[in-house]
C-alpha cells in the first residue's frame, strides 16, 4: 500500500466522492466502506470517459479512480478530470503492483495510489490524510511512512525480481493453476451455499457478487496461465494444410455461428505452409470468436477469412462487419487486460489478443488491425 502524501486540504467537513471503476460490486464495497465516515459518494461511473463526465457534473472533492477500464483507462482520464476540477484530489485505486505503477501514476498527477484488496479501515484511514479535518468513523492503526528508495536501487530490485520470476516460471505456473485456484473454488462454493440460505434480497445479492467475483478471478487465473505459457511453450513447425485447419476452427465455433446467425466465408488459403499448428489454430480461433462476439445484436455477423502469399510471407486476414475499433485504439486492444467495452456488455478478461500477439511474434511474425466501416480487419503475417 502506498501512503498518501499529506497536503493542505480544502475546508470541507463532508468529502464529496466520485467512484470510477468498471466492477459494480467493487464500487458497492467502496461505497459501504465510506458510509458514515465523513465521505459521501455523490457519483459513480463504470469507465474512464463516463468518469470524466461524472466529475464535471458533481465537482467532487475526491475521485477514486481505477486504472484498467474500457473506453478510457484511468491514466487517460486523470488529466481530463484534473482540468475539469483542479481542486479535486484524485487517488488511483488499482490491483496492479504498487512498485510497477506508483511512479507512473504520480508523474501523471495523481494525489495517491491505493492497492485494491486493502481493508476498508486502512483505505479510509489513508484517505483521511488528504482531508485531516474529517474524522473517520472507523479507527485504524497508525501507519508508518515508507522511505523512498533511490532510483538506481529500485531499478536493480525490479531487475532481480524479473530474473527470479523467469527462473521460477514452472513453479509459478503450478501455483497459478492449482494453489490459487483451489481457494477460489472454496469461496465460490460457500458463497453459493449462503445464497441458498439468504434471509433477504440484499443478502442474496451480496452472495451473487461473491460468486461473480470468484468466477472472474478463476477466469483471470486461467488467462494468466495461458499468457505465461505462450511465452515459454515450444513452437515446433510442421507442414500444415491451412484450409483443413480453418475448417477445424470453424467446426469448433459452430454453436456460436449458429446462435448468432453468422456467416463465415473462406477464400484461398495455402494448402502447404510450414508453421506452428498451435499458433495458427489459436490465433484464427480467437479472431473469428471475437468477430462473432463483438457485433450488433440486430445485425448477423458476416466474416471472411482470406490470405495472400508473397515475399517469403503469408498474410491471413479476418474481416467482419461488427462493432469495429475506434481510430487510436489499434494498439490498445493487444495489451493484456485492456478492454474497449464494459464487462457487463461483453464478458471476458481482455487477454485473448495479447496472447495472440505473443504467439505470433514468437514465430517471427506480426499481427495488427485496421478499422473499417462497418467492422474491422485483423491481419496475421507469418514467415512462409
Amino acid at each position: 500500500m502506498t501512503l498518501l502524501e499529506e497536503r493542505p486540504a480544502q475546508a470541507v467537513t463532508t468529502v464529496r466522492v466520485v467512484l470510477v471503476d468498471d466492477t459494480p460490486s467493487l464500487r458497492m464495497l467502496t461505497r459501504l466502506a465510506l458510509d458514515d465516515t465523513g465521505f459521501e459518494v455523490v457519483g459513480e461511473a463504470g469507465d474512464g470517459l463516463a468518469g470524466v463526465n461524472a466529475v464535471k457534473q458533481h465537482k467532487p472533492d475526491l475521485v477514486l479512480l481505477d486504472l484498467a477500464m474500457p473506453v478510457m483507462d484511468g491514466l487517460e482520464a486523470l488529466p481530463l478530470m484534473r482540468a475539469a476540477v483542479p481542486t479535486a484530489r484524485i487517488v488511483i485505486v488499482s490491483g496492479f503492483d504498487r512498485k510497477a505503477m506508483e511512479t507512473q501514476v504520480m508523474e501523471a498527477g495523481a494525489d495517491g495510489y491505493l492497492q485494491k484488496g486493502m481493508s476498508p479501515e486502512l483505505m479510509v484511514q489513508s484517505l483521511t490524510r488528504l482531508f485531516p479535518q474529517v474524522e473517520a468513523a472507523i479507527p485504524a492503526p497508525r501507519l508508518a511512512e515508507e522511505p523512498a528508495a533511490p532510483a538506481a536501487a529500485a531499478d536493480e530490485e525490479l531487475t532481480d525480481r524479473l530474473a527470479a520470476l523467469e527462473a521460477d516460471m514452472e513453479q509459478l505456473l503450478y501455483v497459478v493453476s492449482h494453489d490459487l485456484s483451489e481457494p477460489v473454488h472454496v469461496i465460490k462454493g460457500f458463497a453459493e451455499r449462503l445464497a441458498r440460505r439468504a434471509h433477504s434480497d440484499e443478502e442474496g445479492e451480496f452472495c451473487e457478487f461473491i460468486v461473480d467475483a470468484a468466477d472472474r478471478m478463476q477466469q483471470l487465473l486461467d488467462d494468466l496461465l495461458d499468457y505465461a505459457r505462450s511465452g515459454n511453450t515450444e513452437m515446433p513447425r510442421e507442414l500444415l494444410d491451412c484450409r483443413r485447419l480453418v475448417d477445424n476452427v470453424l467446426a469448433g465455433l459452430s454453436t456460436a455461428i449458429t446462435d448468432t446467425g453468422g456467416r463465415v466465408t473462406v477464400g484461398d488459403l495455402p494448402r502447404e505452409l510450414v508453421s506452428n499448428r498451435l499458433v495458427l489454430n489459436q490465433v484464427l480461433h480467437n479472431l473469428v470468436a471475437n468477430a462473432l462476439k463483438f457485433h450488433d445484436p440486430a445485425v448477423a455477423p458476416q466474416i471472411r477469412i482470406d490470405s495472400r502469399v508473397g515475399g517469403g510471407l503469408v498474410t491471413f486476414s479476418v474481416s467482419d462487419n461488427g462493432l469495429g475499433i475506434d481510430q487510436g485504439q489499434e494498439e490498445r486492444i493487444f495489451e493484456p487486460f485492456k478492454r474497449l467495452h464494459s464487462r457487463d456488455a461483453f464478458p471476458g478478461s481482455g487477454i485473448g489478443l495479447a496472447i495472440c500477439r505473443r504467439l505470433v511474434e514468437r514465430q517471427g511474425g506480426r499481427i495488427w488491425v485496421e478499422p473499417r466501416d462497418p467492422g474491422s480487419v485483423f491481419y496475421v503475417e507469418l514467415p512462409s
